[in-house]
């Protein structure tokens, strides 16, 4: 009878073991070498049937937020790093992954909230421009149901992800006539009358190279009806040809000021220039930088100027709060910064090397007429130079108040 009674308590305890499965215990069992998941963590699994041991259950170690497109549906997902579990992840608008077949239409059909994902590739030039949903302003405006149209571009993202080369993001925002300016929509639209409101605009990653005369970032040029009011250019790369004539910038805003447009009589657009940041971008090899005009409220930080054969920064009538900060400027042969300022200009911590100007100054700010605008320099170095030095040297000229 003791014996029974040891025979079964053996065989109570081996039933224990084998349904220990939440321990990590490893005699006797074989593991899967894959992961086996699930939204919090990932382990390996005991193969033997029924039995479900784990052992190294460990969280997920989720990579930054990047988009997909799998099997024709587009999304923000995360992925963890060790196992692959990929995590959907949500985002305002409709995330769509387009190539260069169907970026332009994806563009073209682009609502409030939306991220265009461009995948690697080449891209000729990308046009912002009247599209279906567009503000009928005027009907017939010259014969020929030719019409005058508005339309607001809001809290819209263009990404690049991977190497993705664009040629030009260029807005057409202006009167176009045959025989005169020609627009993309020509053939169908030979006479077009456009105004654009960009509210909240971020164009990210991707690699430029502008045709000559032209600018990689192309919204705001002379003659066009635009609006901008928060454009975000970030870590993207402009490389241009070195020649000074080239007419290459990152980006240029050339209205001459805060416009108000109408149409008969009636108010249509305020053209505004505010609350722009560039940063982390690489910037070499051009005409120009940045070439603005008319702005409110402008960051540029952490970016980095190579070669450029103007003027690397280019601003005028600059009011609010302009920051400048971070950046490195190799190479330059004209001034680094040439300003007319009306608000407050913060520099810090910016970098010249290889200054090869030929103007006196590396920096001249000058007052608007009228204004009582604010400087504030501080840890920048100019050849080696402090701004305390640069300033007594000349090379660093701005108004005191």
């Amino acid at each position: 009878m003791k014996k029974i009674k040891l025979l079964v308590l053996f065989a109570l305890l081996a039933a224990c073991v084998c349904s220990a499965v939440a321990c990590d215990f490893t005699i006797g069992h074989t593991y899967d070498d894959e992961y086996t998941y699930d939204e919090y963590e990932h382990w390996y699994e005991c193969t033997g049937e029924g039995c479900g041991a784990k052992k190294s259950v460990t969280p997920h170690k989720m990579t930054d937020e990047v988009y997909a497109l799998i099997e024709g549906e587009s999304y923000l997902c995360s992925e963890c790093e060790v196992c692959g579990y990929e995590k959907k992840l949500p985002a305002d608008g409709v995330t769509v992954a387009v190539d260069t077949a169907t970026a332009q239409a994806a563009l073209d059909n682009a609502e409030e909230g939306d991220t265009i994902v461009l995948t690697e590739g080449v891209y000729a030039t990308l046009y912002i421009r009247k599209n279906d949903d567009s503000e009928l302003i005027e009907s017939d405006w010259a014969g020929g149901g030719n019409h005058t149209y508005k339309r607001t571009v809001k809290n819209l993202t263009i990404i690049g992800q991977g190497n993705v080369t664009v040629t030009s993001i260029v807005a057409e925002a202006q009167t176009y006539v045959p025989g005169g300016n020609f627009n993309s929509l020509s053939t169908t639209n030979p006479r077009l009358n456009t105004y654009i409101d960009f509210q909240n605009l971020a164009i990210e990653n991707i690699n430029f190279t502008p045709d000559a005369g032209r600018v990689a970032v192309e919204l705001a040029s002379a003659g066009q009806k635009v609006s901008i009011d928060g454009l975000l250019i970030k870590g993207c790369t402009v490389n241009g040809t070195g020649d000074i004539n080239s007419g290459n910038r990152l980006f240029q805003s050339e209205i001459q000021n805060t416009a108000d447009y109408t149409e008969k009589g009636n108010a249509v657009l305020t053209a505004y220039r505010r609350n722009i940041t560039v940063t982390e971008c690489e910037i070499n090899n051009l005409h120009q930088g940045l070439k603005i005009n008319y702005v409110e409220n402008l960051t540029v930080t952490d970016n980095n100027f190579s070669g450029i054969k103007g003027r690397d920064l280019l601003i005028t009538n600059a009011d609010g709060d302009i920051i400048i900060s971070d950046n490195t400027f190799d190479g330059s042969t004209e001034r680094v910064l040439r300003m007319n300022l009306k608000g407050n200009l913060t520099m810090r911590g910016n970098v010249v090397t290889n200054w090869n100007g030929t103007d006196p100054e590396m920096v001249k700010i000058e007052a608007v007429s009228g204004a009582t605008p604010t400087v504030v320099l501080e840890d920048n170095t100019w050849m080696g130079k402090t701004d305390a030095e640069a300033k007594t040297l000349g090379t660093v000229v701005y108004p005191t108040v």
